[in-house]
């Protein structure tokens, strides 16, 4: 796979939280992490000299070490496979097991329950395991999944017995019903034909508009509706942003450290960013502290509901403390305090207009109440907030935490 990052080749570093030395491994490859209580296997890209993406996430180098060490883990690069078979579990949902043969390499890929998806041969002796281990995955879209070893034998043993139980099981016998389908003497229930003027709920417009009254009646939030929901919190609280995905001139400062833009001549501006998490802090006079507890929760402990990508470098963290607000550049060391990221009087102009009844009284004083002549009626979307809404939530399933760099 090209990588448009490295033209050059070069090789990606490990070092230690000390800026250490550890190893060196050529660009595509993985690294071993060695827990506690397991060992992964994670692959690697070189995005520049300070920063690896590591599986799904990109990490300063001193980054990755630092949470390595709080997490009483070491890392190594991941040494050659010896053997002639070789098993991993990848990520959650499927197993590779490969072995060598006359021409290449045999594999098999399975799901979860050891049920064969895939299966073929790899005709080229001269690829090592990890090579071809590697091919494999691309081809299927898994390549950044994380490995965990599996015995390779034991894979293929409840391979084979799925297999055997599938062909001892008992032939299934036909239902009564299945029988009636089949002679035509009961037939399939037909659907209730529209009438020829009806709009379709897939009808863009008409589902855009529905999906923005359900999220104005039950409280899904905008980025700017979080912003505000930030910045008018009555309690200390912080707020996560992240460079906007669909502004086309943001892509070379994903990841950028603070440096790289001075270089530019550039400074963060709040136009592109938003706000994807927020919530509430426990006050503190310690802010670098409050930074780096944040900045550890949204690495490994990531709240059920967020959906933004780890922090990173060129994230902004927000802090409420004490009514004072304060915005901070996630920097390749470190947090970066930004003076003028968010002015006041742009806040204060965007909340007047965000609460006034009457645009035309937009003057620094909010709410000054509507304009004369303009009768008021309750609006269908109000009187659906003022009714209950019945509880057809579902919980979430129990979720298993796995321990990743995400």
């Amino acid at each position: 796979m090209t990588n448009e990052y490295n033209p050059d080749g070069k090789e990606i570093r490990f070092i230690d939280s000390h800026y250490k030395d550890l190893f060196h491994i050529p660009d595509g490859s993985c690294v071993q992490i060695h827990y506690p209580d397991e060992m992964v296997v994670k692959p690697c890209t070189f995005i520049d000299e300070y920063h690896t993406q590591i599986g799904y996430n990109v990490f300063h180098i001193c980054q990755f070490a630092e949470i390595m060490e709080r997490n009483g883990a070491s890392y190594m690069a991941e040494p050659e496979i010896m053997g002639n078979e070789a098993a991993w579990k990848v990520g959650r949902d499927r197993i590779l097991a490969v072995q060598t043969c006359e021409d290449g390499y045999d594999y098999t890929l399975l799901d979860e329950n050891y049920n064969e998806v895939d299966g073929g041969q790899v005709d080229n002796p001269e690829l090592s395991m990890i090579e071809v281990r590697q091919d494999i995955l691309e081809s299927f879209g898994l390549e950044r999944r994380e490995l965990r070893a599996m015995f390779y034998e034991d894979v293929m043993e409840q391979m084979f017995e799925n297999g055997r139980l599938a062909v001892d099981a008992p032939e299934k016998r036909e239902s009564v019903m299945e029988k009636l389908m089949q002679t035509g003497e009961m037939a399939a229930p037909s659907l209730p034909v529209p009438p020829p003027n009806a709009k379709s709920l897939n009808d863009k417009e008409d589902t855009d508009m529905k999906n923005e009254k359900w999220d104005d009646v039950h409280g899904n939030t905008t980025p700017d509706d979080r912003m505000v929901a930030f910045l008018e919190s009555p309690t200390d609280s912080y707020a996560i942003l992240q460079l906007r995905e669909d502004v086309d001139d943001n892509i070379p400062l994903m990841f950028a450290n603070y440096s790289y833009l001075q270089k530019k001549e550039m400074e963060p501006e709040i136009d592109r960013y938003e706000v994807v998490y927020h919530g509430s802090i426990s006050m503190s006079e310690d802010v670098n502290r409050q930074l780096e507890d944040l900045y550890v929760k949204f690495n490994i402990d990531h709240p059920n509901d967020f959906r933004g990508h780890s922090m990173s470098v060129s994230d902004i963290v927000a802090l409420k403390v004490v009514g004072e607000v304060s915005f901070h550049y996630v920097d390749s060391v470190g947090f970066q305090k930004l003076e003028n990221f968010m002015k006041s009087e742009n806040y204060l102009k965007n909340a007047e207009m965000a609460m006034e009844d009457d645009y035309g009284m937009i003057d620094g004083i909010i709410n000054n109440g509507k304009a004369s002549g303009l009768e008021e009626r309750p609006s269908v979307l109000e009187q659906l907030k003022e009714k209950p809404v019945p509880d057809v939530s579902h919980k979430p399933p129990k979720s298993h935490p796995e321990r990743e760099i995400e």
